[in-house]
């Protein structure tokens, strides 16, 4: 019996053939989509969770209320922190400080190599289970000029991984020990390192990590087994105040796992993050699969009006209404299993270019049992939710009636079949307008005017003999003509990280701490950046005492009194200047939040980077001409830089990623729509031709049929398009949320996008009209 009706659903599928091939397309498509969407969710979701002590590995994070009264949250704790946490409570098993990464220079024998990493606490490879070949997790980081590498750092510099007890050389930080080898660290780390340094040996010469309101590093703990951690937290919440009562931070933990997903904060509470992302993506996918099914079912249920008689005589036959369902299922699940073949085949040939555009290193992995199941599921899923409706249609239609020619039987499904084209479209319409709103808020962020003129502005590190013979390099820079301004800062402009809330002034409550952010810089970065002073000046040269002094931006002046701030008096660590200038805000954060008040200090001391803002003319020359500049004072480390204008971007890379996807899936899922209005045009023409020859054979027009015909397609895709409009609106402004600076309602998009469905409506259903337009009506009503 099985073979049998493989034969007849063969057969019927090479009778079919246009019919089958659309179904194929529909569902391959669908599918395609679906699989790599599953692929990338799941690599995303397994980011940090492969951490033998996951469930007891958490991020501590604290809560500051600002002076508007919102509490704000970061990640960036103090030395004190670390050590009471583990002291006073015994549910903390182990805390771990990391600091900033940082690119250095590795010097042995005749080898110079640049890698990036950072240092640690001791307890750095017990609290995280990266694979530590060599040495022992609590003991590789004990000594102070001790070193873990990773074996492919290892590699470079020794061409060896068994480097345990080689000395190597760090530029400008000494001499270390190799204590440890690491396997390299896996794409699915937020922990990116080739090298860690025991912080003891940063702590030895900054004193300021002793302080409990000086921020500075990254702080991690794991709790005992079985821990209650609402309760631990309950416990935690306000230790900074029992250490320091002036201080008003609130403690809590968030598990380590959860952080990279879930990294967003509003007012003290949880507020998504890039999970927002892998939502939207994920609703995409599962809106393919869904619009997919429908065009099955259209495209089926057109199919019944050629298949009514061969079911009707087999019925008569003797053939049960059981059997017909189970071999149209069998049909059904033929197809899917042949789109699921074709479709993994196909995304392992596009899984390359999908990873490049998602910026992940995605790969099939066939050994995973969660793989196959997916397969299944979807093999069983969308056989039954897409074959059950038209095999119930074709088996049970009436012999006596379709034998007869009437055709009662399909007109019932009539409302059903427009119903699933409304709901297609529907889809179609929000992704649409949805896709014009992501790219319009993505260009709106990289137009936006973020208070920095960003362009032409070229960064490069300032190390080895730079900073040592920076006042030589800047006026060597600056004898170029196509150069305008040198200036160097310690901090990135455009998402300063550096804090302080040891911050005093005349009024100030000095039980209300006000966390401002902080950059340290020379003379000139404000004309070097285009910032704007609106009150007082900048820094100069000819003021010895600017050395001390301070420039507000407008958030911060607001704080401290914006009536008369030029020239009021700031008190931070002991040490006192004034305000000689407020600037204008600009973004020194993300476009996700709002301006941070902010201080700008001058500490040649303290400056990392050079920024060197250029006319635009003849950029290669003037690169040339840097390089050349800059290899005379740093002859050790590599000439590199990168320009303002890429590194905003790249900062956004994540909705460049999201507009890219959207727009790529809303141009398949519109395909897919249109192969179901196809199919449904087909059907209709099917039904109508005897009604059209009859219109024709009374005068009517090919005009007059082309309108008559195209209009009933057209009123679904009116009552599509009523129903997207609200849901889409609501959608998008969620969406644009979470920008802090955003694009507006804008009408067009709505206008837009609903001439654009109507065309291609039109386009799509067109040739069947004319076709019924253009029938013979005497060969119609002789053949009826």
């Amino acid at each position: 019996m099985f073979k049998n009706l493989v034969l007849i659903s063969l057969r019927n599928f090479l009778k079919n053939k246009l019919y089958v091939l659309l179904n194929l397309f529909g569902l391959i498509s669908g599918l395609v989509a679906f699989i790599l969407i599953f692929i990338w969710v799941d690599y995303e979701r397994k980011i940090d969770s492969f951490h033998v002590n996951d469930n007891q590995l958490y991020r501590v994070l604290r809560n500051n209320t600002s002076s508007s009264g919102q509490l704000l949250t970061d990640f960036v704790m103090s030395k004190p922190l670390a050590e009471a946490l583990e002291d006073d409570y015994e549910e903390i098993e182990n805390t771990v400080l990391v600091f900033w990464e940082e690119e250095v220079l590795f010097k042995y024998q005749e080898k110079a190599i640049k890698d990036n990493g950072f240092y640690a606490g001791d307890d750095f490879f017990k609290v995280f289970s990266f694979d530590l070949v060599q040495g022992t997790p609590g003991d590789v980081l004990k000594e102070i000029n001790s070193i873990a590498i990773s074996e492919s750092l290892s590699e470079k510099l020794f061409g060896t991984t068994a480097s345990l007890g080689n000395v190597l050389e760090i530029k400008n930080y000494g001499q270390f020990s190799v204590s440890g080898v690491f396997s390299d660290v896996p794409d699915n780390s937020t922990l990116e390192f080739n090298y860690v340094l025991p912080l003891e040996h940063y702590y030895k010469d900054n004193e300021w990590v002793e302080q409990w309101d000086n921020y500075g590093f990254k702080l991690y703990a794991t709790v005992r087994p079985s821990t209650d951690v609402a309760a631990l937290e309950n416990k935690i919440r306000d230790i900074t105040k029992r250490y320091a009562p002036e201080m008003e931070d609130e403690i809590f933990l968030q598990k380590f796992s959860d952080s990279y997903l879930n990294s967003d904060f509003e007012n003290g509470v949880q507020a998504g993050g890039r999970i927002d992302q892998i939502y939207l993506i994920l609703a995409v996918g599962v809106f393919l699969l869904i619009i997919s099914g429908i065009n099955f079912v259209n495209l089926s249920t057109a199919l019944a009006t050629r298949r009514a008689k061969e079911v009707s005589i087999r019925k008569v036959l003797g053939v049960s209404k059981g059997y017909l369902i189970f071999q149209f299922l069998m049909e059904t699940s033929i197809i899917v299993l042949c789109s699921i073949i074709l479709a993994n085949v196909i995304s392992s040939l596009i899984l390359p270019y999908f990873s490049q555009v998602t910026n992940t290193p995605l790969s099939y992995n066939l050994l995973s049992p969660g793989f196959w199941l997916m397969q299944a599921g979807l093999w069983i899923l969308v056989t039954v939710i897409t074959g059950i409706y038209p095999a119930m249609i074709l088996s049970g239609f009436n012999p006596v009636e379709i034998l007869k020619g009437h055709s009662s039987d399909m007109k019932k499904n009539d409302l059903l079949r427009k119903a699933l084209v409304v709901i297609q479209f529907s889809i179609s319409i929000i992704l649409i307008i949805g896709t014009f709103v992501i790219l319009r808020q993505y260009n709106f962020i990289q137009e936006q005017n973020i208070g920095i003129n960003k362009e032409n502005v070229i960064k490069i590190p300032l190390e080895g003999g730079l900073k040592s013979n920076y006042v030589t390099l800047k006026q060597q820079l600056l004898s170029n003509p196509n150069i305008e301004y040198v200036s160097a800062t310690g901090q990135n402009p455009m998402e300063v990280t550096s804090k302080t809330s040891d911050l005093e002034w005349n009024g100030s409550n000095p039980d209300e701490k006000v966390t401002f952010t902080m950059i340290t810089s020379d003379f000139d970065l404000l004309k070097t950046l285009g910032i704007e002073v609106i009150e007082g000046r900048d820094f100069s040269r000819e003021f010895s005492t600017d050395s001390s002094n301070f420039i507000v931006n407008e958030r911060a002046a607001q704080i401290i009194g914006r009536q008369n701030i030029i020239g009021k008096e700031l008190r931070m660590n002991e040490e006192s200047g004034t305000i000689v200038g407020m600037i204008k805000d600009y973004h020194n954060a993300t476009l996700y939040s709002p301006v941070e008040p902010m201080i700008i200090r001058i500490r040649p001391q303290e400056i990392n980077r050079v920024l060197i803002k250029t006319n635009g003319n003849d950029t290669k020359g003037t690169l040339a001409s840097i390089e050349t500049i800059v290899s005379r004072y740093n002859t050790e480390f590599p000439f590199e830089y990168s320009f303002m204008e890429d590194n905003f971007k790249n900062r956004y890379r994540r909705e460049a990623v999201t507009s890219t996807l959207i727009q790529s899936f809303t141009y398949l899922i519109i395909i897919i729509s249109c192969l179901g209005l196809f199919a449904l045009a087909t059907y209709v023409a099917e039904r109508k031709n005897k009604e059209v020859g009859v219109r024709k054979a009374l005068g009517a027009s090919v005009s007059s049929i082309l309108i008559f015909m195209s209009w009933k397609f057209l009123k679904l895709i009116l009552v599509a398009y009523i129903i997207a409009i609200p849901i889409a609106y609501f959608a998008t402004d969620k969406y644009l949320d979470d920008f802090s600076y955003r694009i507006g309602f804008n009408i067009d998009i709505y206008i837009l996008s609903g001439l654009l469905i109507f065309i291609i409506s039109i386009a799509t259903t067109g040739y069947q009209a004319l076709k019924s337009a253009n029938l013979n009506p005497t060969k119609v009503l002789s053949d009826s």
